[in-house]
């Protein structure tokens, strides 16, 4: 423009970038300015594919026993099934259940990150027995908990089932 500001729009298509770091590449631009000199600038981009989630440490086939009075931590994994790397800013993260009570990152909204590790990919929930020593006891309480993403990129759920004493 007339102050010498120059803007563009990245569009991508196949083939996309190889060898990115879990999905991060740097681009660059170049122009000349009026005398003919190379003015160049480089940023980080984050290529995002489709959205997975990943239980750690235990398997989503699996049920989960909580015991009275007790919790339990779940940690899990959300990233792109192409890169294994971060989803898209703008993202939400959903933990909810139907039993016991969930905290934790249990609503969480994704920056624009060009960051790496925890919370970029790496997220966690403890589910608790929200009403310990019930009297008269009750039996075991089935339910479920599901992690539900939505983003830019596909929505995915995945749900867990067990018990909440």
């Amino acid at each position: 423009d007339e102050n010498g500001q120059a803007s563009v729009t990245l569009i991508s298509a196949n083939p996309l970038p190889t060898g990115a770091d879990s999905g991060f590449v740097t681009v660059t631009g170049e122009t000349i300015d009026e005398n003919g000199a190379i003015i160049s600038a480089s940023s980080i981009v984050l290529f995002s594919g489709q959205t997975q989630v990943q239980m750690i440490d235990f398997a989503s086939d699996s049920n989960f026993v909580i015991a009275d009075g007790g919790n339990a931590t779940f940690n899990f994994k959300v990233s792109d099934v192409e890169n294994d790397g971060p989803i898209e800013g703008g993202s939400t993260i959903t933990v909810s259940t139907t039993v016991g009570a969930v905290s934790g990152d249990v609503n969480v909204t994704m920056p624009d990150t060009q960051d790496r590790g925890p919370k970029t990919t790496l997220f966690s929930f403890t589910l608790s027995d929200n009403e310990p020593a019930e009297d008269p006891p009750v039996p075991p309480i089935p339910g479920t908990v599901s992690i539900l993403v939505l983003s830019p990129n596909g929505i995915f759920q995945i749900t867990i089932s067990g018990t909440v004493d």
